[in-house]
Parts: C-alpha cells; sequence; structure tokens
C-alpha cells in the first residue's frame, strides 16, 4: 500500500460500551455446556429431599398412638456395639486405695472422669495408653463432681477453648484448658484433639453454701450449680479486676461472686434463722445454651424455666440477666391425663425425672425440653404459650424466643419388650461366660425400666440406660442401652410410588401431607446389654441437619446427610469401660441386608427394603455401596479400643451379629446387581398422534443417581466459595469436608466410567422406548458431567487453600476479590460468571507462584493434573509468551525478532486465555517494540478464537438481535478489534510526530500495520475497521481502498446517508455509473431529515447526469425509462424547491407556515402531494400553473381561472402600491410567461392575448395603456412575433365576440395590428436586433402592411403603417 493513503491524522477512539473480562476456553465451554442443563435437577432434587424429610419433632409427636417397629431381624436394628473401650490398667494408680470413687463423662471433650478422695483421674479414651491419663492431686476435699464450662469473656486469655471445674465438698477449683487446634476429618469417627491443662489460682470457696452438683455453664461462661445441702440455684460470676498479673493462659486475681437465684437478695446468708429454706429443693440443673434458658427439677419433681436474656455481643462479657421462672407443677397428673393407661406411670410416689434434656433448634420449633423419667418415660416441654381455644395447634411463638410458661405437651411411653430382649436365655455369648441355671421367666414376660440413671436425646435418637435387675446371688450386675431411633422409611412414606400409572398413588411428600395424613412418630429400637453400670450416655458427634429457612426444623436430616457424613456414634460409660454404640443408618441397613441375604440366598429382607424406602430412595443407597461410598464401607477403631487376641472374644460377642462379614468388593458387586434390578427402565408416555413426542418417565437408576450426586454436593452447592474473617479470606466450607465430597465423587466418577452401560437398557418394546433411553443416557453423561466438573473444581480451590488462599486473593482484581465471598460453589461449577472467576484465580495463582520464584511449568503441570478441564492451565503458555517479549526487550533490535516471534506463536496458541486487558497490555509493548504483526495480527487471532462457535458472528449476520444472547460473544470479538485500532492509532501517532514521515522508520511501520489489517479475511473485523474510520472523521480513506468487504460494508444496513454518500462516490471511481445513479436517486427520496431540498435536487442532478450514460437496463426498466423517470423526478423536485420560494415569501414569519415551509423542505412530494398540500391551501395560482404544466394536465377552465386571479392579484398590489395596474399585470405575465411559455396547458397562449387585449380595449380611456402594450408584454415573455401576429389577426377576423364584433373593437383590434408590425419591425431590424435581416419577414410584413393599410380607419393607424412601408423600401 502507498504510503500516501494515510497521511491524516487518527483521532480519538470512540467510545465503548462495558465488555465482559475473560474469554472462555473451548474446553471450559464445552464443559460449562454440558453440566447447565443439570443445575436445575440438582436444585430441584434438593428442594424434594428436604421437603419430604422437613418435620418438626411437635408434628410427628401429635398423632397418636406412638409406634415401635417391629424388626424382623438384627440387620435391621438402629444401634449397635461398635468398640468396647477398656480404661488403662495404670488407672488405679491414680485413685486412692480403698475409697470409694465417682465417675462420669465430659463429652465436650471426649473425657471420661474419676474421682477419688482429693484426686481426678482424666481419661481421654479415643487417646491411646499410655498418654491418655492425667491426674489432678492435693484438691484439698474430696471431689465430688467435674465439670466443663466455656470461659468468661475478657477473663481468660483468648487461647483458653476450656474450663475445668473441680468440685469438692468446700470448694471448687478452677483449670484452664487449651485445646490445640487440629484438622478434623468427615469420614473418619471422632477422634482426640490434643489439649493442655493450666492451673489457676482461681479457687472459689462454698463451704458456707455446702457440697454443689449439678455444674453446668452457658456458650459465653455463665456458669450454674444447685446445692446439696440447701437446693438452691446459684451463679457463679468471677471477673477481671485491674491488679491480675499475667502468666500464659490464665490471668491472676480473678474477683468471684456466688450468687444465689433461687431466694430474694439477702435470705440466703440467714437461712437457719427462718427455719430453712421456704423452697422446692433443686437436684438438678440443666442449660439450653443455644435458646439461653435455664431448667431446674425440685424434689417435688417441678420444672421451672428461666430466661438468661438475649446473647451478649461477641465482644463483650455476659449480661446476668435471670428472669423469674416459669414452673410446671404436677408434672406426674398431667402425664397421667394424657396417658392414663401408661404402665411407665404406676403412681406418684414411683415418678422420678432422671434427667432433663434440652433439644436441638434444629430439631422443632415448638418442644424445647424432654424430660426423662427413671421408667424410660419421655416428657415434652414447651416454653411457648399454647392457644386455651385449641390445644392441638401448635404454641406461639415468642419474638425473641423467651420462655412464657412451661407446659407437657407431649408423653411417649418405653417400648414393651419381652425379658429376652434385655437377657437372652439362648445367648450366653452375650455376657463372655456362661450363667448358671436359674429359675426361667414365664414367656411373654414383659421387662420394664425402673432405674434409668443416665440418658441422652440428640437428633431424635433416644437412649437411656440402667443397672439390670439381680435375679439371683450369683447374678452380677449388668447395664442395659435402650436405644431408639425415628423409622425414616415409615415416617416419611418413602415407599410411596412415585409412577403415576396404572391408577397406583403418586409420589407424596410428607410436608405436603395434612394433619391427619402424617404418620405418628415412629421409632425402631434394640437393647443393648453393657458390662457395669452406667455412668453417663453422650454423642460423640453433633448431627447434621439440613434446613430450608433459618426457622424450619427436622425430627432428622439423616437421609440427605447419610452419604456425606459420619454416623452417630454415641459413648456409654459403665463401670467396666467405654463403650462406642453406633447408628445403623438406612444405607447400613441395607449393606447388612446385602451380606445376610449373601450368606443365606435368601433375598426377602432386601426386597422387604426396597418396598419400604421406595425405588428412588433405595437406587441411591444401593449406588452409594456399589461405587464404594467410604462413609459407607468404612470402619473405625478408637486407639483404646481392645484389638489383641486375648480380647478377640470380648468384641466378637459386640459385634459378631451385626457387623458385615463379607469384603468390600463383593458388597459393591452385589449392590451394583441391585441397583440395576431395582432401576428398571425409562418409558415415555403419548397420548395424541404419533409425532408427539410425549412424557419421558425416566428410570428409577436416573432417579437414584441424581439423588445420590445431589446429596454428595449438598454440604458444599450453596455455600460460598470464601469467606472474611478478620480481614483475610478464607475457605467457607472446611478442608476436611471438600476433601469428603470430592472423595465420594471420585468413587462415583471411576464407578460411572467402569459400569455406564448400567444405563444403557436395550428394550423390545418399540422406537419409543429408545426414545426414552437415549434421553435417560444423555441425562445420565451430564450428571456424570457435573461430576467430573465439580471434582476438578474442588482440586482447584483445594489448591489455592495450599497455596494460601488469602494471597492469591491479593493477586486478583478488585472485582474478583468482591465476586468470590458472594458466589456459591453452584455458581462457581454451572455459570459464565464462574468460569470467569476461575480464570482469574487461575492468573492469580500463577502470578501469586511467580512472586515465590516457583516455576511456571511447575504451575502448569500442577493445574494440568489436578483441574485440567476446570481451568484454562494455557495461562501458563500466555505467561511463557510474556518472557519472549521480556527477553526481547533485553535483546539488540536487530535480535528482537525471534523472541517476538515465539511470543506471537505462544499468544496465539494460548488466544483464548488472555483477557481483553492482557490482550491490550501485550498490544502495546508490541508497538513499543515496533512489532505490528503482533500488535495487529495477535487482536485478529484473539478474534477468532474468543468466537470459536460463530456465535458472534451469527448475531453480526441477524443485524444484532435486540436481547439475543450470542451479543456477549461479539462483545469480545470487538474487544479485540478494539486493541488493533488502538495499535494502528500508535501507529499513526508516531508518523506525526516524525520529522519527515516518507522517509522515517514510523511511516514503514504504519503502512505495514494498515497493510495487516487490510490483508485479513475476518469480514467482520473490516466492517468494525471501516467504522472506525469513520468515526473518527476519516470516510473518505474508504474510497481509497481496494478490499472486497468495502461495497458490503456501505450497502449494509441500515442504509445510513453517510454510507450512500461515499457508495456513490465508490461507484463513480469504479465506473459503475447505473449503481451510482440509483444510489443517486435513492439518497434524494431519503427519509433523512437532515438532507435540504437542494441537496436532494442535487442528488436528483447528479443521478441524471450519470443515468444519461447507461446503455443496460436498470433493473425492470430500459436505460431510457430510467434516465425519463430521473428527468420527470427532478422536474418536480425543482418545481417543489419553486413551491418553497414562493411559499417562504407567502408565509413570512407565520408559525403555521414554518411548519409548512419545515414539512415541504423535508422530503421530495410527488406532484399530487404538492397541490394538495401546499399549492391548493396556500393560494399559489403561479405553483398551481406549474404543476399543471409539469403533470400536462390540461383544463382551460382551470388554467384561465387561475390566470384571471394572477391578473386580479396584480391589480391589488398595483393599488396598494400606488402603482400603474397594467405595469404590474405585464410584470406577472413576463415573469411566469417566460417560465411557462410555450406550455399550452399552463399558457394559454391565444386565450392569454384575448384575455389582455379586452383588458386593455376595457381601459382604454381610463388608464394611459400604450397602445400594442398586450402585444409587447406576450413578446417580452418570450413569444414568437409570427406566432403571437397569426393569433392576434385570428382574433381580428373571429369578430363573433364582442366587443371584437362591433365596430370600434375592429378599429382598436386594426390599430393594434398596425402599432404590432411597426414594433415588429423595429425589434428585428434595429440595432438591438436579435435576428438578422435575412430572417426577418420581410416579404410576410409588406404583404400584411398594405392589406391593413387599405383598411386601416384610424389616421395613427395609417401614419404607422404608410411609415413601416418605406422604411421596408429603405432596409430592403
Amino acid at each position: 500500500m502507498a504510503a500516501s493513503v494515510f497521511t491524516s491524522s487518527v483521532l480519538s477512539v470512540p467510545g465503548q460500551r462495558p465488555l465482559p473480562r475473560s474469554i472462555p476456553h473451548e474446553g471450559e465451554s464445552g464443559a460449562l455446556r454440558a453440566v447447565e442443563g443439570t443445575r436445575q435437577t440438582v436444585n430441584s432434587t434438593l428442594a424434594k429431599d428436604v421437603q419430604d424429610t422437613q418435620a418438626d419433632l411437635y408434628s410427628v409427636l401429635s398423632n397418636v398412638p406412638a409406634e415401635y417397629t417391629t424388626l424382623r431381624n438384627e440387620a435391621w436394628l438402629p444401634y449397635f456395639v461398635k468398640h468396647e473401650i477398656r480404661p488403662p490398667p495404670d488407672i488405679d494408680a491414680g485413685l486412692l486405695d480403698g475409697v470409694p470413687y465417682r465417675m462420669g463423662l465430659l463429652p465436650q471433650m471426649n473425657l471420661a472422669w474419676w474421682a477419688s478422695g482429693s484426686r481426678v483421674v482424666l481419661w481421654d479414651y479415643l487417646l491411646p495408653a499410655p498418654n491418655n491419663l492425667t491426674v489432678l492431686a492435693d484438691m484439698e476435699y474430696p471431689v465430688t463432681s467435674v465439670a466443663l464450662v466455656k470461659p468468661r469473656r475478657n477473663v481468660y486469655q483468648p487461647t483458653v477453648s476450656w474450663v475445668l471445674l473441680v468440685v469438692t465438698s468446700a470448694r471448687i477449683t478452677f483449670h484452664a484448658i487449651h485445646q490445640l487446634p487440629s484438622q478434623p476429618n468427615v469420614a473418619s469417627s471422632p477422634q482426640s484433639q490434643p489439649w493442655e491443662l493450666y492451673a489457676s489460682d482461681l479457687a472459689v470457696d462454698t463451704s458456707s453454701s455446702g457440697e454443689m452438683t449439678s455444674v453446668c455453664g452457658t456458650d459465653d461462661g455463665r456458669i450454674f450449680m444447685c446445692g446439696a445441702r440447701d437446693g438452691c440455684v446459684y451463679e457463679l460470676v468471677y471477673r477481671r479486676t485491674e491488679s491480675w498479673g499475667v502468666i500464659p493462659f490464665v490471668t491472676r486475681g480473678a474477683r468471684y461472686e456466688l450468687m444465689n437465684r433461687s431466694v430474694a437478695t439477702g435470705s440466703s446468708f440467714y437461712p437457719a434463722l427462718f427455719g430453712g429454706p421456704k423452697h422446692d429443693l433443686i437436684r438438678m440443673v440443666a442449660v439450653d445454651s443455644k435458646r439461653n434458658v435455664l431448667y431446674t427439677l425440685s424434689n417435688q419433681e417441678d420444672i421451672s424455666v428461666y430466661y438468661l436474656g438475649p446473647p451478649a455481643p461477641a465482644n463483650q462479657e455476659a449480661s446476668l440477666h435471670f428472669s423469674a421462672p416459669y414452673i410446671a407443677k404436677n408434672i406426674y397428673t398431667a402425664a397421667l391425663t394424657q396417658s392414663p393407661t401408661n404402665p411407665s406411670l404406676p403412681n406418684k410416689q414411683a415418678f422420678h425425672i432422671a434427667a432433663l434434656i434440652p433439644t436441638l433448634p434444629q430439631e422443632s420449633r415448638y418442644i424445647h425440653l424432654v424430660a426423662v423419667t427413671t421408667a424410660g418415660l419421655r416428657l415434652y416441654f414447651t416454653f411457648f404459650r399454647r392457644n386455651p381455644y385449641n390445644p392441638a395447634s401448635p404454641p406461639y411463638p415468642t419474638p425473641n424466643g423467651a420462655p412464657v410458661s412451661l407446659d407437657l405437651m407431649f408423653v411417649r411411653s418405653p417400648p414393651t419388650m419381652p425379658y429376652d430382649a434385655v437377657v437372652p436365655r439362648t445367648d450366653p455369648a452375650w455376657y463372655g461366660r456362661q450363667r448358671p441355671a436359674e429359675p426361667q421367666h414365664p414367656q411373654g414376660y414383659a421387662f420394664s425400666f425402673t432405674d434409668v440413671n443416665s440418658a441422652t436425646v440428640c437428633s431424635s435418637d433416644f437412649l437411656i440406660g440402667q443397672a439390670l435387675p439381680k435375679t439371683g446371688a450369683s447374678a452380677f450386675s449388668k447395664a442395659a442401652i435402650l436405644a431408639c431411633s425415628p423409622d425414616l422409611g415409615r415416617l416419611f412414606r418413602y415407599n410411596a410410588d412415585p409412577n403415576p400409572i396404572g391408577g397406583t398413588m403418586s409420589s407424596m411428600s410428607y410436608g405436603s401431607l395434612g394433619p391427619a395424613q402424617r404418620p405418628p412418630l415412629t421409632e425402631s429400637w434394640t437393647i443393648l446389654p453393657l458390662d457395669g453400670l452406667t455412668h453417663g450416655i453422650a454423642p460423640l458427634s453433633q448431627p447434621s441437619f439440613i434446613l430450608t429457612t433459618a426457622d424450619s426444623a427436622s425430627v432428622s436430616s439423616e437421609m440427605l446427610t447419610m452419604f456425606t457424613s459420619a454416623p452417630a456414634q454415641y459413648v456409654v460409660l459403665t463401670t467396666s469401660g467405654a463403650y462406642v454404640l453406633q447408628h445403623r443408618r438406612p444405607v447400613d441397613v441395607l449393606r447388612s441386608l446385602i451380606e445376610r441375604g449373601a450368606r443365606s440366598g435368601n433375598e426377602d429382607d432386601v426386597q422387604q427394603f426396597h418396598d419400604v424406602f421406595g425405588k428412588e430412595q433405595s437406587c441411591a443407597m444401593a449406588l452409594a455401596i456399589a461405587c464404594g461410598n467410604t462413609l459407607t464401607l468404612r470402619d473405625w477403631t478408637p486407639p483404646g479400643a481392645s484389638t489383641g487376641a486375648q480380647d478377640a472374644g470380648a468384641m466378637t460377642r459386640y459385634t459378631a451379629t451385626f457387623e458385615p462379614q463379607l469384603g468390600g468388593q463383593g458388597v459393591e458387586h452385589l449392590a451394583g446387581r441391585l441397583f440395576q434390578r431395582w432401576g428398571g427402565h425409562p418409558i415415555r408416555l403419548r397420548m395424541g398422534a404419533a409425532q408427539d413426542e410425549g412424557t419421558m418417565l425416566f428410570s428409577g437408576k436416573y432417579q437414584g443417581l441424581s439423588i445420590y450426586v445431589s446429596r454428595l454436593l449438598r454440604p458444599i452447592w450453596k455455600e460460598k466459595v470464601a469467606a472474611i474473617a478478620g480481614g483475610k479470606f478464607q475457605t467457607n466450607v472446611t478442608m476436611s469436608t471438600l476433601s469428603q465430597v470430592q472423595t465420594e465423587l471420585t468413587n462415583l466418577n471411576l464407578f460411572l466410567e467402569r459400569d455406564m452401560s448400567l444405563f444403557e437398557i436395550f428394550t423390545t418394546d418399540g422406537p419409543a422406548d429408545d426414545v426414552a433411553r437415549e434421553r435417560e443416557l444423555a441425562a445420565c453423561k451430564a450428571i456424570k458431567a457435573l461430576v467430573s466438573r465439580t471434582i476438578e473444581a474442588i482440586a482447584f480451590v483445594m489448591l489455592m487453600i495450599d497455596f494460601g488462599l488469602h494471597d492469591v486473593m491479593m493477586q486478583c482484581d478488585p472485582p474478583v476479590r468482591e465476586l468470590l465471598p458472594k458466589m456459591s460453589y453452584e455458581e462457581l461449577l454451572v455459570t459464565e460468571q464462574g468460569t470467569e472467576a476461575a480464570r482469574a484465580l487461575v492468573n492469580a495463582i500463577i502470578n501469586h507462584q511467580i512472586s515465590q520464584q516457583r516455576s511456571v511449568d511447575a504451575v502448569s503441570d500442577i493445574l494440568n493434573q489436578r483441574c485440567g478441564s476446570f481451568c484454562s492451565p494455557e495461562q501458563v503458555i500466555v505467561y511463557k509468551g510474556y518472557e519472549s517479549i521480556r527477553l526481547a526487550r533485553q535483546e539488540h533490535p536487530s535480535q528482537r525478532i525471534t523472541h517476538l516471534q515465539e511470543s506471537l506463536r505462544l499468544f496465539s496458541q494460548a488466544a483464548r486465555a488472555l483477557t481483553p486487558e492482557k490482550l491490550s497490555e501485550y498490544c502495546k509493548e508490541y508497538c513499543d517494540l515496533g512489532y505490528p504483526q503482533g500488535a495487529i495480527g495477535l487482536p485478529l487471532v484473539c478474534a477468532r478464537e474468543w468466537d470459536a462457535f460463530e456465535e458472534g458472528a451469527a448475531y453480526f449476520a441477524a443485524d444484532k438481535p435486540q436481547g439475543d444472547p450470542r451479543a456477549y460473544r461479539y462483545a469480545q470479538r470487538e474487544a479485540a478489534y478494539k486493541c488493533a485500532f488502538q495499535s494502528l492509532m500508535v501507529f499513526d501517532d508516531r508518523v506525526l510526530q516524525a520529522a519527515d514521515p516518507a522517509v522515517t522508520d514510523a511511516d514503514r511501520l504504519r503502512n505495514a500495520a494498515y497493510s495487516i489489517a487490510l490483508q485479513s479475511e475476518d469480514e467482520i473485523f473490516h466492517y468494525n475497521l471501516y467504522q472506525w474510520f469513520v468515526d473518527n472523521g476519516q470516510e473518505t480513506r474508504l474510497l481509497e481502498l481496494h478490499t472486497p468487504f468495502i461495497e458490503l460494508f456501505l450497502t449494509r444496513p441500515p442504509p445510513l446517508l453517510w454510507k450512500h454518500e461515499l457508495l456513490w462516490q465508490f461507484y463513480i471511481r469504479n465506473n459503475r455509473p447505473t449503481e451510482a445513479a440509483f444510489i443517486l436517486n435513492e439518497m434524494a427520496h431519503s427519509t433523512d431529515p437532515s438532507l435540504s431540498l437542494e441537496q436532494r435536487i442535487s442528488y436528483l442532478s447528479r443521478a441524471v447526469s450519470n443515468a444519461k450514460s447507461l446503455s443496460a437496463a436498470v433493473g425492470d426498466q430500459s436505460a431510457v425509462e430510467f434516465l425519463t423517470d430521473l428527468e420527470e423526478r427532478l422536474e418536480v423536485a425543482q418545481l417543489q424547491a419553486e413551491l418553497y420560494s414562493q411559499l417562504q415569501r407567502a408565509v413570512g414569519k407565520d408559525a403555521g407556515g414554518a411548519d409548512a415551509l419545515k414539512k415541504l423542505g423535508s422530503q421530495l412530494w410527488t406532484i399530487t402531494d404538492l397541490w394538495q398540500q401546499f399549492a391548493v391551501p396556500y393560494n399559489l395560482d403561479y405553483i398551481k400553473l406549474l404543476i399543471l404544466h409539469v403533470s400536462n394536465h390540461s383544463d382551460l377552465n382551470l388554467v384561465m381561472g387561475t390566470w384571471r386571479r394572477i391578473i386580479e392579484t396584480a391589480k391589488e398590489t398595483a393599488a396598494m402600491q400606488g402603482g400603474a395596474a397594467h405595469d404590474y399585470i405585464a410584470d406577472a405575465m413576463i415573469r411566469y410567461g417566460q417560465r411557462l411559455y410555450p406550455s399550452n396547458v399552463a399558457f394559454p397562449l391565444d386565450l392569454l392575448l384575448d384575455e389582455l387585449l379586452r383588458y386593455q380595449y376595457d381601459n382604454k380611456d381610463t388608464a394611459s395603456i400604450p397602445s400594442g402594450w398586450a402585444c409587447r408584454t406576450l413578446t417580452s415573455a418570450n413569444v414568437e412575433w409570427r406566432t403571437l401576429f397569426d393569433i392576434l389577426e385570428s382574433i381580428y377576423l373571429d369578430h363573433s365576440s364582442p366587443p371584437w364584433s362591433t365596430s370600434d373593437g375592429q378599429a382598436f383590434l386594426r390599430l393594434e395590428i398596425a402599432q404590432y408590425l411597426s414594433i415588429w419591425f423595429m425589434a428585428e431590424s434595429g440595432p438591438m436586433a436579435s435576428m438578422s435581416t435575412a430572417e426577418f419577414p420581410v416579404g410576410f410584413v409588406d404583404t400584411k402592411v398594405g392589406e391593413y393599410l387599405n383598411q386601416q380607419t384610424s389616421e395613427i393607424g395609417r401614419k404607422l403603417l404608410l411609415e413601416l412601408s418605406k422604411a421596408l423600401r429603405r432596409t430592403y
């Protein structure tokens, strides 16, 4: 390209609309497309799961009678003894010989304690010996109990996790515990967390109040207890003082106060003065830290509730609020009223409450407390006010959750069990030894609890313990544990058939059932006899709850969490050791049934499981076992459990009946066969014509897969990826949870890759089944794609955590840092925004690792190995390209080209990983290094790669429809083009800054850049480049280009005026007059209001000029027809221009006239419109004549009427201006005649001459009208002399109409003829004659002179003719 082509300056680039910040990688885009449809599947499955299982404890207890499930075999039992943990043999060394000891559990830290005299031994039963014992000696007084409470705020150092209270008969000693952090593992059962114990100088003297019992604390550090002597409730308050010295973890100098909360202030100091206490003696207290209430139990079996005030802010000390109590009295009577025939309520004297257990808020909004009696009876209380008019309705919650009453709501009895359930007569191995012979109880003898001493209720699981009754002198003491758990299959009606075919029941969720339809709380139960006497029962871990809203509650969410959470476990402390009881979840039941059926060859129990839980749930659980879910196959042995050969028998007696005996692979294989058998195949329902696709009913296999995947994703799906705590970014989901979800998904993914054929069911039921099968297989593959993508996404997040999440986030741009704490894993996985965020995070990881002096290749390998398809490792290639640019900067200019070429190759290879910001940065680098191949070529590569599927190109081809999602891809193309234009502008500016552009290197680089741009085959780029020229005022450059896209650009809709202006010039330059004439005609008739009437006429005139050189046809018109049409249009346009001028003079400054002028000048009008809309309404007589002339419309009456109005108008004007009327008439006739003559339509000469002669004749006596005025006026209007004479003579000869029929009229005409001949001669023969002498018709004039000389009666006429005759002879 010649240098002279681009010499004008380049103006600033026009503003662009906001663009996406990143461009999707093809692999990322494909993966994202594959999983987009699964988002709704997961969300709907999760919502249905919650709806099916969401049931408040109040709801299921409202329906009576309470039910207990009769189980067919041991595999269905809800609990089994998982492990027995014996205390270390050296525990006796920490106790005093011969001194009775007490013991209990500290479940907060998985500790057990023994107290003997003034010594305390702490046993961490989850740690192996010998490091699991801690001895506290020299307590001065006999130890009565040990408790763990939370530290009070702002008293202990922040590192103190717990306060250990050692309660003696006269003192309470404080010890601080620092619990070291550890990494929990969801897949494993609870494990010991390292801790350190520190002594404190804080000790509370209780000698004046006596021994304290039932010590408990709230989460914010308040401590409550009851006095064993006076039965009062005490609160121990300790505060910080300014004089404290500080030692590690513990602060010295605390000031304490023991506050009696049971009696009025002051009365507690003198109890003996008033004859002892005046209130019921309190023997037990319990704290509900979640609701901030305190419960007390009196010797009269009355329960009171106290409100402890709203929770204090995190940085403030707890308040000392303590409300007046609400008391539930006569509980026995209330329970008997509800259950009058209950065998657990024999009489009031035998009614004793053994435990107060607050419920978890997640279990119920209305049930707040469960009291357990020594007979195993459960009493459910609420502290909200009940509806007195409708006792069956739920209580009214208070706004702040504070108690307003305490009422017994429900009573639930323990199951009635045969004696054999407690002491099996046929299985002495339960005890490990043969029992002596003893009298047998009769068949059907019922055993009932009478001495429950331990109980717990958690997640609606109910465990109580007591000593077995002694049946003989040789009998030994045993502990009986009753374990109950909701029967989820029956409680939530999973056996409802979801298939609506054949009139069967449709799927029904629990939440959709009415109160009368909801089943009562159905529980399965078992009795577990243990060695020793029970001294405590507590959960090893808190259960998981899945709630839809903050105020919802559920009896159990175990169905939703059993694939991602370990089973519930409880520890039972007896005098023989600690026993771990494990809950058997539905999936565990299925596993046991599979193994039992494999051993016996009978699958009836397995089929019963399917009937109870239904096809979908059964398939989901079978799939979990088949793919090797670690939480269904993993066994856990606590470090202190018996494992030696000598204890094998002891272990077997608790596990042999229930534990799996089949290898893991065998279980998986059998579960896979069940999954295939239960799943069935998909079908299609068609109700109409054969072409109707119908409704697809996917098989149980697909439903089971979607349920299983959704439940695996549940712990992270709606959770945010990151959180900000203390000003730093941290993961919002723990590493253990991420690792567990990833592990289970990986196992599932391997199973699907190995056994995807399970979903490829071939049937012979016709094409309908084939279509359904294909649809289901596609849906299953989409779920598998989601599984694969989630595995890599978790790996990516975990990689960021390994590298330091906060440090990585600080490498991101502010928008990304703001986005990630708001983005859920769902959005990260299945949205475009999540893909963009991942790409930005990859950049941040690479930047962070480079700042740590780590290899870019190593980072690339890690990303490829862990999450190659989720994120784009091509970012590493980008960094390699940038490294080449950096090397090019360091080289001599003559040696740069190699590095620059390599950088361009790398950038082009990883173009999809570039962002518009990075592309702009690299283009600037190329410009600075004088490398137009990169500055222009790289944006063109990016434009192609960023729109790899041509969605943006299709959007452009469709004229950019509004609201089209493809606009996003087109915007990405524009972002790349913008970088190329910026580079062109840089090269242009350098030429302008050079001293001599013709010889400088800047001119060479600029020409090379434009050459690369114009050689591109990207049509959309050319369109944008041409538009860029136009926007910068350089549209004339387009006429100098020779590319195949110029004409397409100029003819592309919309048909803008500036495009046509360039287009017709383009056609002229390329010798295409036909197209030029056509475009000019279009421009003249454009509706663009910016065009003036003069411009439109100019365009038409140019169109006519170009059309005159045409030889070929134009469309369906010949060249002559096209030209004629244009000429007629031009004539009408010129008429319109004259009309505009006339109208402008006519209306002046009138507002209405201004509107008419604007309307008239806004477009080219047809001749009919000009007549109807302008000429007639505004009485433009001359314009009317022009219109009649142009349209060749002959109407003599209309024409002459118009001329007469013109004459009258001239008269009126003359009268107003004081002039001679005949002069004004002559002026109008001359002006209009010169324009209209020789039109016979608009200028009928004979009629006009007659009209003027009559006016002259009529006014010959009153006005000084010169002789020959009429004829002289018309000759001045360019009428030929001979033509006018012939008409004048014909008027004279045709004397049929007056006044020419009279003698005066004849005489007037003869004189006019004489005068006309004289004027004719003078005009044509004088010095100013317009024709030569030879052209003057002398013979004709001489003949007429002779002829009219004989007829002339006027002396003036004769004289004129005689002089004319002489002149003719002199001249000729």
